[in-house]
């Protein structure tokens, strides 16, 4: 004979607030794996990632980038940059079109990865090129490293962002 407990033990955890993406005026908050937890105008501490491509969503459910095969691959970028360069490392990050990403980093470089590719090693990459650019007393503000471009990254001297 089984005897039921006469207590429930439930635990609840809350998502979160982790990044915003900012899309058509509007800031798009959701927790550390996308999932969307609300909508605003306001500004606050969150990284914000600015999207220049479509935007899907509803309040609950994990958020859509047009163009972009693994959203999670985005937010996996931003944990290990962050832990493994420190959460200052990365100033902005812009979303494109063909599975890319524009990192804008405290040296004021830009690196555009190919959410295709290993993004560790061309985190790394960059990272040693900038490294080498100081050695070498090359400027890096305002340069781009660009791994979307084939087998090769390519350096892009004063690079302006596009719209």
């Amino acid at each position: 004979m089984y005897e039921l407990p006469d207590k429930i033990l439930i635990q609840l955890s809350e998502r979160e607030e982790k990044y915003k993406i900012l899309y058509k005026n509007e800031y798009i908050v959701t927790d550390k794996n996308g999932y969307v937890l609300r909508t605003g105008s306001e500004k606050n501490e969150l990284l914000t990632i600015e999207s220049f491509i479509d935007v899907l969503y509803n309040v609950g459910d994990s958020i859509q980038l047009t163009g972009i095969e693994d959203v999670q691959e985005i937010f996996r970028t931003i944990d290990y940059i962050s832990d493994e360069f420190g959460s200052s490392s990365v100033r902005g990050i812009s979303i494109y079109s063909k599975n890319s990403i524009l990192l804008k980093t405290e040296y004021g470089t830009f690196i555009k990865l190919n959410l295709n590719q290993d993004i560790k090693y061309q985190i790394v990459f960059a990272l040693k090129i900038i490294n080498e650019r100081f050695s070498n007393n090359l400027g890096v503000s305002n340069g781009m490293i660009d791994f979307t471009k084939g087998d090769s990254p390519i350096y892009i001297e004063d690079f302006e962002m596009e719209e």
